[in-house]
């Protein structure tokens, strides 16, 4: 395939394009990026009704598979089992497409049969066998799942800053120290941004390098902004608001969003390879109605072990869950019923289970305030202040909602809405019109 026939998917995770276009509108001319998005076909998604089934992990399993949720029954995330071969990526590879990807959510590929793939943080797929993917990838899962508690190993920084000299684009060196400078300014969701921009410039340099038919790039730092901060939003007109120490006025993380996603829909614009360009949310963010506080466990096993669980493993999922191995399925019937009444003044700490072969899936769901005595019981029955252990993430600011938004470049629907099962053929459909006419 010669490179109109190359297609470079923008996964451009919950972004309410709406809420963009506010900004857009009230500043033309300062965010050219996003106005040459806007320009191109634009189309409407929907997915599920029930709101428990709004998850991103479980609603771009829909897309690889083109299956709805009832039919691929993928819950959680770092839990999709469907074969390799019935998802996108590998079904594309198996007609002799050439497919390179970074960072799919909960994705399920063999990375073999890949010219590149870097998996996304949370799961437990391989990358392939390229050396800078490996390095990349266990650094961003560090990165990535300490993000609350804002640690980087050393490890991790050093091989950062090493692929940053690699992959880093030189044009983008002022808005990389201007994300240094807000995150050394206690500004969290610049280091998010850092991070997608990093990995805008590992897939424009991959790309340059391998040349592949498909091309698939997840940004997640947009989503992670809005479930934060959306009520710092200037266009936000409800009654809530974040705390002054969390965003200082006149601060506000969604404008630093689109200015940065701006940056890299202008440097994807400015390629010349790129002809054929697909961008998708999924979903989309409202903001949230409700009163809820987001905690995360700082250490996983320092919790675990004060609690007095016995267990072989816990792996940290995105935000809030994460996942327990254990030996055998009477330790883990334990700590289930352990865990599940496991309360502070009445109110449940844990929630959202799912209990499957030895595994544990598991929610710190407590949504109030964790003041200095927060007390419960061990496992023996031992009363400790496990205050310490928690760390403060966010006021819950956006909710997932069914909507979501496309931009191509190729008209790719006869109608301007449809339902996010249909992506897979769509892009299917892309290729084979291409490889029947070459």
């Amino acid at each position: 395939m010669m490179a109109n026939d190359t297609l470079h998917v923008l996964a451009l995770n919950e972004i309410n394009f709406e809420l963009v276009k506010k900004y857009i509108l009230n500043d033309q001319g300062s965010y050219k990026g996003w106005e040459k998005l806007f320009s191109l076909w634009q189309f409407k998604t929907s997915s599920e009704n029930e709101y428990a089934n709004l998850e991103p992990w479980i609603q771009w399993v829909s897309v690889y598979s083109g299956k709805k949720y009832h039919q691929h029954g993928v819950f959680r995330l770092g839990s999709n089992n469907i074969p390799a071969t019935q998802q996108l990526f590998n079904s594309l590879t198996n007609k002799g497409i050439s497919v390179g990807a970074i960072s799919p959510i909960n994705a399920h590929i063999d990375a073999t049969e890949l010219d590149y793939y870097i998996p996304d943080p949370w799961v437990d797929d391989q990358p392939d066998g390229n050396l800078w993917s490996k390095q990349i990838h266990s650094a961003l899962r560090q990165t990535v799942n300490d993000n609350a508690s804002g640690k980087i190993s050393f490890k991790s920084a050093f091989t950062l800053g090493c692929a940053f000299v690699k992959f880093g684009k030189l044009k983008n060196t002022k808005l990389y120290l201007l994300l240094i400078k807000k995150a050394l300014k206690k500004q969290k969701w610049a280091k998010s941004l850092f991070l997608d921009l990093f990995l805008s410039d590992v897939y424009l340099a991959y790309n340059k390098k391998h040349r592949s038919n498909l091309n698939w790039l997840f940004l997640n730092s947009f989503a992670h902004i809005q479930h934060h901060y959306f009520f710092s939003s200037k266009y936000y007109d409800g009654d809530k608001s974040n705390a002054k120490e969390v965003v200082p006025l006149p601060l506000d993380p969604i404008r630093d969003a689109i200015y940065v996603y701006d940056q890299i829909l202008l440097n994807v614009f400015k390629d010349k390879r790129i002809k054929n360009l697909l961008a998708i949310t999924a979903l989309s963010q409202v903001p949230y109605k409700g009163e809820k506080n987001y905690y995360r466990p700082r250490d996983h096993v320092n919790l675990l072990n004060r609690l007095e669980l016995s267990y072989k493993e816990v792996k940290p999922r995105m935000t809030r869950d994460f996942e327990i191995i254990f030996e055998d399925e009477r330790s883990l019937n334990e700590s289930y019923a352990f865990l599940k009444e496991m309360n502070h003044n009445g109110n449940y700490l844990f929630g959202d289970f799912t209990k499957t072969n030895k595994k544990l899936f598991i929610t710190f769901s407590y949504k109030y305030i964790i003041n200095k005595e927060f007390f419960v019981k061990t496992l023996s029955g031992k009363d400790i202040n496990i205050a310490d252990e928690f760390v403060f993430i966010a006021k819950k600011n956006g909710e997932h909602c069914s909507k979501g938004y496309v931009a191509s470049s190729v008209k790719i629907s006869d109608t301007e809405e449809f339902k996010i099962i249909n992506l897979k053929q769509i892009i299917e459909n892309f290729f084979d019109q291409h490889q029947s006419t070459s």
